[in-house]
């Protein structure tokens, strides 16, 4: 009988390391997994902090244009790119148990959802709130061994006024500013 073919070695990819920055050995992690685990995790949180920051800068510059946009056509599709951003970075905290990212992110989010159906305005005590939000979430990433207590629950309470606004505000839509209506002249007596 003759031998079967030897079958040709399969390339192996090569590995290519995800993390370009080191990592923060003081990241707060959900437990303390073995040690292959907290390589995966330790890669996992190193690439979340370079998405985090490409989704908060999004959000920022978006924020920005919102601010300057002046026709429907110019604030819906920045309405919908913030709100996406702030969705994506909340998944992405969530997945690196960074509770307190992903619950300003939720906030944010949430108040986008509402803008985009057009339950309210959002007036510059509302772009001031989301401002000091992205920026906590900013405080968070860059200093995580920090305490943030306070900051977070500022931001918090900034945002839940907010989403409060919309539940006693009369239902507009945020793609067109409120119209002034002035009284039409009227002839002198």
């Amino acid at each position: 009988p003759q031998a079967a073919p030897t079958p040709a070695p399969q390339a192996v990819p090569p590995v290519v390391s995800i993390s370009p920055k080191p990592i923060d050995p003081s990241l707060p992690l959900a437990s303390s997994p073995a040690p292959a685990a907290n390589d995966f995790l330790g890669k996992l949180i190193a690439t979340f902090r370079l998405e985090a920051d490409e989704h908060l800068r999004s959000m920022a510059t978006g924020l920005l244009a919102l601010e300057r946009a002046t026709t429907a056509a110019e604030r819906q599709p920045l309405l919908e790119s913030v709100f996406r951003e702030a969705h994506s970075l909340k998944g992405a905290a969530r997945a690196v148990d960074l509770m307190e990212v992903e619950m300003i992110c939720q906030s944010i989010e949430g108040i986008f959802a509402q803008l985009k159906r057009g339950e309210f305005p959002l007036a510059t005590e509302g772009f001031d709130a989301v401002h000091f939000a992205l920026d906590t979430v900013e405080a968070l990433l860059s200093a995580p061994h920090e305490a943030h207590a306070t900051r977070v629950s500022d931001a918090m309470q900034r945002l839940t006024t907010l989403e409060q606004q919309a539940h006693s505000s009369p239902v507009v839509s945020c793609a067109t500013p409120p119209s002034v209506s002035t009284p039409a002249p009227q002839a002198a007596p």
